[in-house]
């Protein structure tokens, strides 16, 4: 079953065959204040407009269960260095308005087996809105 999707680069899915999610999923929807100083009174704070809004995750990249971790970390990486915007699914629904764009991704290589392959790795994304 899909659970969403980052553009094409990567589908978020739960199956017999393949598990390839995510977990501590976090938004931050924030605005951008200026605030004028007064002489003798408090400042004056003034509303500029909406900021764009940040994401970040961890992707879990097991082996056992269909995945080909080093793979999908390549993938990743390509598209963090081209600077891709990518629209963000999960369950059928957009999040936020606008496409997304990786602007970091750091990986932790956990589990590497004979000849150095990697079985299990997870990839923590900071994700920021593209307008």
């Amino acid at each position: 079953m899909k659970v969403g999707n980052l553009g094409k680069l990567i589908t978020f899915i739960v199956d017999d065959s393949t598990v390839r999610t995510f977990q501590n999923f976090e938004r931050t929807v924030s605005g951008r204040w200026a605030v004028h100083n007064v002489i003798k009174k408090k400042p004056i704070p003034e509303f500029i407009g909406p900021d764009l809004s940040k994401q970040s995750m961890v992707i879990i990249l097991d082996a056992a269960y269909g995945v080909n971790p080093r793979k999908v970390i390549e993938e990743i990486e390509k598209t963090v260095n081209k600077g891709i915007p990518r629209k963000f699914v999960i369950g059928g629904k957009q999040i936020g308005k606008n496409k997304v764009r990786i602007v970091e991704a750091s990986e932790a290589w956990d589990k590497i087996i004979m000849n150095g392959k990697l079985v299990f790795a997870k990839v923590t994304l900071q994700i920021e809105e593209y307008r």
